[in-house]
């Protein structure tokens, strides 16, 4: 009997350091999945931040390429590009196609300027002009081989300088 008692004892004592030690493993667990969940949520917030700040960067430089398209403003401001992953990598494209957008518009502007020259000779006077620039824009190119070929053949059929014809004209009368 007595060795039933020791027995006994012993293992309650035995049981008692096993649950001793299961709720120290419980809190060590619970402590480290409480760490491992902060130290996520840390990682989470710079990373959602980061998206963030990229995503804002990519607004305001395609918000900078449409106000220049709508003539609001004379620059554009190209994308500002943050990080190489995928934003990065569209905003790199986006910039390219904003510079070739950008070149191709200022070719035209060029050509409506010339045209607009040319015009106002021929207005006084002058039939004589050819447009020399090109542009990308075949509209454009088209309207300005219509003009020079419409100049041509005024010049052909009457005069290259209107004045010199309208001054002849006149010493007739």
């Amino acid at each position: 009997r007595k060795v039933d008692i020791y027995l006994a004892q012993e293992l309650k004592k035995t049981l008692l350091k096993k649950q001793d030690s299961l709720y120290k493993g419980i809190w060590i667990i619970t402590i480290e999945n409480i760490i491992l969940m902060i130290v996520m949520l840390i990682v989470a917030f710079f990373v959602i931040n980061g998206i963030k700040y990229s995503l804002n960067s990519f607004e305001k430089g395609l918000l900078s390429f449409f106000s220049y398209l709508n003539n609001e403003s004379e620059n554009i401001k190209k994308i500002e590009i943050i990080n190489n992953d995928e934003i990065g990598t569209m905003a790199h494209i986006v910039n390219d196609n904003i510079i070739t957008v950008q070149q191709h518009l200022e070719q035209d502007k060029k050509l409506i300027d010339q045209i607009k020259i040319a015009a106002n000779l021929v207005k006084d006077g002058y039939i004589n002009q050819v447009i020399q620039i090109s542009t990308q824009n075949q509209e454009l190119q088209e309207l300005k081989n219509i003009f020079n070929d419409m100049l041509k053949n005024i010049s052909k059929m009457v005069s290259s300088d209107l004045n010199i014809t309208q001054k002849a004209l006149q010493s007739y009368k």
